[in-house]
């Protein structure tokens, strides 16, 4: 079973340790302070070429990083898509 796991904050090397071993059919969704990770090569490293990553547009911008994003397989997406994306998983994981 699939899950979506919402990042929401900077993670302790001990939740991203765990965080890196996620299935390869799970999705992450970046949003609140959790966006930072858009310039992260470690993070984008060692996520980006197993699963899906979306961050939300809006806390991009309240952030100042809607033109920062370094790997073009991060998709932009907004609230209405967060909504939807969220129908897709009966697994939703929140880490702060």
């Amino acid at each position: 079973m699939s899950s979506l796991h919402l990042i929401q904050a900077q993670l302790s090397p001990t939740k991203l340790s765990i965080l890196f071993n996620i299935q390869n059919e799970d999705t992450i969704l970046l949003m609140q302070d959790g966006v930072y990770y858009v310039n992260n090569n470690m993070f984008i490293t060692n996520i980006i070429n197993n699963i899906n990553i979306y961050v939300l547009e809006e806390d991009l911008l309240v952030r100042g990083l809607n033109n920062n994003i370094i790997n073009n397989k991060i998709i932009n997406i907004n609230y209405n898509k967060f909504v939807a994306l969220t129908t897709k998983y009966s697994k939703i994981i929140s880490w702060y």
